[in-house]
């Protein structure tokens, strides 16, 4: 086997493209680099240096596997979010850019230090890790009901530095119990109709199905998260809510149905309406 760097990347490239991997060679030569545990400028230094075979066969391994629809975050466990680097598994979706809209929306509002915000479904810790990191002044809670999300989570807290209170449970339930009157509930629920979530690209079927599946029409979460954040959320709270780009009258019906007022909505990089943003 040709061990050469150079043609290493792009044989990677050349399986990646017949499997239909879009950007093949920006992710063949990252996975190459995560092989060796190097950085991208130390590669492009050393594109005709031979690497050991057992280097270039754990290399075309980590190519199968990609080639299989595996997502790239998933292989090299990590996913940028809000210039932060995130540890991201299987057990955990894997943060999107859309997510950010959600973040910055937030911190646009310039809440007062002391703030109690409650991210529910926190998954990777994507959002509560954000909050943490640019409003260090606020209390932040984190809820998930998988034990191995919270997990990742915490390891992301803990990679971050920053503070966060995380709970095990379903949706606010696990507040009722310590009795806190939040300021801010945020999530990003599961949102995609139960008929659509097998039609949706390969990659995403190896994200966790609890995080995908909103129910029959893809607002069950929604139904249940935003009673139970009016009932907890302090007079002029806010919930803010990640949702489909085809959700958001229904979902802002539900939260003025619930009395949330000043219903906002916020659309994406995309120019899809992305989020919906209540008071109480």
């Amino acid at each position: 086997m040709d061990t050469k760097i150079s043609n290493l990347i792009n044989e990677g490239v050349k399986i990646l493209e017949g499997s239909g991997v879009g950007n093949a060679r920006f992710e063949a030569t990252l996975l190459l680099g995560f092989t060796l545990k190097w950085q991208k400028h130390t590669m492009l230094m050393n594109m005709q240096e031979e690497l050991l075979q057992t280097e270039a066969k754990r290399f075309f391994e980590l190519i199968e596997l990609r080639r299989t629809g595996y997502p790239l975050q998933y292989i090299t466990e990590t996913q940028d979010f809000m210039g932060l680097e995130l540890n991201v598994n299987p057990c955990v979706l894997i943060p999107r850019y859309d997510t950010e809209v959600l973040v910055e929306s937030i911190l646009k509002k310039d809440l007062p230090p002391g703030t109690i915000a409650v991210d529910v479904g926190t998954g990777s810790g994507a959002i509560a890790v954000s909050l943490a990191k640019f409003r260090p002044a606020w209390d932040i809670y984190a809820i998930d009901i998988s034990e191995r999300a919270i997990e990742v989570a915490e390891n992301n807290c803990n990679r971050h530095k920053v503070s966060i209170t995380f709970l095990q449970g379903d949706l606010l339930e696990p507040l009722e119990n310590i009795q806190l009157k939040p300021n801010l509930i945020v999530s990003n629920p599961p949102y995609i109709p139960s008929g659509e979530v097998e039609t949706l690209m390969k990659e995403v079927q190896f994200e966790p199905g609890l995080a995908l599946n909103g129910g029959q029409d893809g607002l069950d979460v929604y139904r249940r998260l935003i009673p139970q954040a009016y009932s907890i959320l302090t007079k002029d709270g806010y919930i803010a809510l990640e949702i489909g780009y085809d959700q958001s009258a229904s979902v802002s019906s539900i939260c003025t149905k619930e009395g949330f007022r000043d219903i906002e909505i916020i659309k994406d990089y995309q120019q899809h309406d992305r989020v919906v943003i209540g008071i109480k």
